[in-house]
């Protein structure tokens, strides 16, 4: 379920300066998240939180199924 997102291709001369890395940004963003949502859906959540160790409360896990981490080591990773 690894869906590839296709952005539309444009000439350099018709992009303002910085336009052509932002949209590969955005290409390489929505493949990312791509992976990690067909990822979450197939594997077991994790007991303990992969980067403070903390247990994961079991209504987290059964709501996020695969999640890594507890909602305070998640939100700061997004925030990344």
């Amino acid at each position: 379920m690894n869906k590839e997102i296709e952005v539309p291709s444009f000439q350099h001369e018709n992009l303002e300066e910085g336009e052509m890395g932002q949209l590969h940004a955005l290409h390489l963003n929505e493949n990312a998240i791509a992976a990690i949502r067909a990822r979450m859906s197939t594997e077991p959540s994790l007991e303990e939180c992969m980067d403070c160790g903390e247990a994961i409360p079991q209504a987290r896990r059964l709501a996020v199924q695969g999640c890594l981490r507890c909602i305070t080591c998640q939100t700061v990773s997004e925030r990344r």
